[in-house]
């Protein structure tokens, strides 16, 4: 390996080594090579510290002698190469010492390094969307700043804030970064949202922040782009008219990545008992059931339990395939188990549901109570008084009796449930 290259990789690593490479003794350069070749590759080195975040190597390449000028002025004059990678890479990777560094100003108050501040929003202000894509509030915060006028200190970020299809805002919400939502959704005094055009395309590409936030499973996400203002509207109807973009996506992929507190926020019903989003749920089966099915493949039982619920408010009405799909009823029969488990009715549901899949939907809640005992739903008559009596325990999640405390929390056996269905 080369002493360039140890130097390079000496930066990457931290190592304080890579500075002895700039040391000089009796007045000359030890690395004369290195030296010679410190801004090479588009400023490689001056790169790769700030992309790490090595402050003291940063504080290196850009010193001055004791005469005021620059020890590397190669370095200097081609700080912003590369579209101003170097800002860039320290943005995206959440170092601020070094974003600072790059963004200081003299004592006269003009900044150190105007080509990096003039150069601050390019390739589609990368250096705001990557800070928001990955989470570090406090670059955004940095760059987006207003000096004591009340006017940005660097107009050229705030006015590209919404760039590339709203690429900031989107992945904040994709990645589950909340604080920078708030921060680009934030209003100002007067009731304003202070960036417009962030609110003017919150509903990009097809919903994008929406569906991914519901893939990736960010609950706190989904409620601030669906939260309602004092008056009862939604903050955002562009979302919420798209609730179903892409072929009900957002419901879809919550189902698929097993994401339940979010299946159950778009299958939400009002206080009149309407769904809050019906488009949601008259979606539910689009794509051949797209959504139960991935719930099932991946074996989110429970999620095909509600899915199942929404989408047949009768067994009759399931489709005959389905209700012959052994894989499919399974799933849907241990999401019922795993609810009433969950309920603290263990023994109901253990001893009952593995005997029949339509006995499943009998005990789900009040829309099925009519099936109890019905020809032609596998459930014989012995069944349906008891199976009625303890409705209203599975749906109501009583906690168990006495008796059943003193059996291990669960209920004993009543001697007329020992039978099957005939």
């Amino acid at each position: 390996m080369s002493d360039y290259d140890d130097f390079i990789q000496c930066i990457k690593d931290g190592n304080p080594k890579a500075l002895d490479y700039l040391a000089k003794r009796n007045g000359k350069y030890e690395f004369p090579s290195v030296v010679g070749d410190v801004a090479v590759n588009g400023n490689q080195a001056l790169r790769e510290a700030a992309g790490y975040g090595h402050l003291a190597i940063v504080d290196s390449l850009l010193g001055k002698k004791e005469d005021g000028t620059y020890e590397f002025p190669d370095i200097v004059g081609r700080i912003a190469a590369l579209d101003t990678e170097v800002l860039c890479r320290a943005s995206e990777n959440g170092h601020l010492v070094v974003v600072d560094r790059l963004l200081q100003k003299k004592e006269d108050g003009t900044y150190e390094f105007l080509d990096v501040v003039n150069s601050i929003a390019s390739e589609s202000n990368y250096a705001l969307r990557w800070a928001a894509k990955n989470g570090h509030l406090a670059i955004v915060d940095r760059i987006l700043r207003k000096k004591e006028d009340g006017t940005y200190e660097f107009p050229s970020v705030a006015g590209g804030v919404a760039a590339r299809g709203n690429y900031a805002f989107c992945y904040a919400a994709r990645n589950g970064h909340l604080a920078i939502v708030d921060r680009l959704l934030v209003k100002k005094e007067d009731g304003t949202y202070e960036f417009p055009d962030v609110v003017g395309g919150i509903a990009a590409n097809d919903n994008h922040a929406l569906c991914y936030a519901a893939f990736s499973g960010h609950k706190a996400i989904i409620d601030r782009l669906l939260g309602k203002k004092a008056d009862g509207a939604y903050e955002f109807p562009d979302v919420v008219g798209g609730i179903t973009a892409n072929d009900n996506y957002a419901l879809c992929y919550a189902a698929f990545s097993g994401h339940k507190a979010i299946v159950d926020r778009l299958l939400d019903k009002k206080a009149d008992g309407a769904y809050e989003f019906p488009d949601v749920v008259g979606g539910v089966a689009t794509n051949n059931n797209e959504a139960l099915q991935g719930a099932v493949r991946n074996h989110y039982h429970e999620i095909s339990r509600v899915l199942a619920q929404v989408s047949w408010p009768s067994i009759s009405d399931m489709p005959e395939d389905l209700k012959n799909n052994a894989v499919l009823m399974a799933s849907i029969r241990e999401g019922f188990r795993m609810q009433s488990v969950r309920r603290g009715n263990v023994y109901l549901l253990n001893d009952f549901v593995g005997h029949s899949a339509p006995l499943i939907f009998s005990l789900a809640g009040r829309e099925y109570d009519g099936m109890v005992g019905r020809s032609g739903d596998n459930t014989s008559y012995i069944f349906k008084q008891p199976v009625e009596d303890y409705m209203g325990y599975v749906r109501d999640g009583d906690k168990p009796n006495e008796a059943d405390a003193r059996n291990n929390g669960q209920p004993e056996e009543p001697n007329n449930l020992r039978c099957g269905p005939g």
